[in-house]
């Protein structure tokens, strides 16, 4: 036990450790466009080893069967929330500590409903978002970029916003939903990686103010561009 003496109560200022951007993305409102969260993320967190019962032809056994896997909660929880009004999701953690820890898993009655589901809107964010198109809308913009940013960690310190990924077309969809939103992107690629990033402050602002990230800076000018989050990776 530490006893503090009443003198010193007040005489020294604690800075306020910065919130968990995550945690914060994992309770944001969902909107109508929640589905296009979950088609983001599952096409990003889907099983690589796993194998369905049609592909197999073996029997069903378990009652329920892995839709994504990652070694983040929040992303877990956020996911299986967007699912809501498709299928009764639920977060398994792996009792053994390891890698992945969380799996997202549905019933299996609904499973192959859920990757058709998941499909159907993965194509149309795929079509709405094409480069040069401007057919998506902004709240689909928005959801987009909302899981973009919650796949993986804010680590702060840095003056841009970069994400990186291996899923095809995802960049450029995501450089595409940003322009619906009016926020300037650019799109660099090394071997199967992709990256999008944005460097304009006000981009940066814009768009963790759209997906609800905490964002303290009152004013882009009069912001401690040490204190803005930003390098962040979408990957495994």
């Amino acid at each position: 036990m530490t006893i503090v003496s009443p003198a010193s109560i007040g005489h020294h200022r604690t800075r306020r450790p910065p919130p968990d951007t995550r945690l914060l993305l994992r309770e944001a409102p969902l909107s109508e466009h929640g589905i296009v969260e979950a088609a983001l993320a599952w096409r990003q967190l889907r099983p690589t080893t796993f194998r369905s019962p049609l592909q197999t032809g073996s029997p069903v056994r378990q009652p329920h069967l892995p839709l994504a896997q990652t070694d983040h909660e929040p992303v877990a929880s956020r996911l299986a929330r967007a699912l809501t009004g498709f299928t009764w999701a639920v977060v398994a953690e792996s009792g053994d500590g390891g890698s992945p820890r969380f799996s997202v898993t549905v019933p299996r009655n609904d499973y192959h409903r859920v990757l058709r589901a998941l499909t159907v809107v993965w194509r149309g964010c795929r079509r709405d978002f094409a480069p040069g198109t401007g057919q998506g809308s902004p709240g689909a913009a928005v959801a987009l970029w909302r899981m973009a940013l919650l796949l993986h960690p804010v680590r702060p310190g840095e003056r841009a916003v970069q994400v990186r990924t291996t899923v095809p077309f995802a960049a450029e969809m995501l450089c595409e939903a940003a322009a619906v939103l009016r926020i300037d992107t650019s799109h660099q690629r090394t071997g199967a990686a992709h990256a999008v990033v944005i460097r304009d402050l006000r981009g940066v602002h814009r768009l963790l103010t759209l997906t609800g990230t905490p964002d303290r800076p009152a004013t882009v000018g009069a912001a401690r561009r040490s204190e803005w989050p930003a390098v962040l990776g979408v990957g495994r």
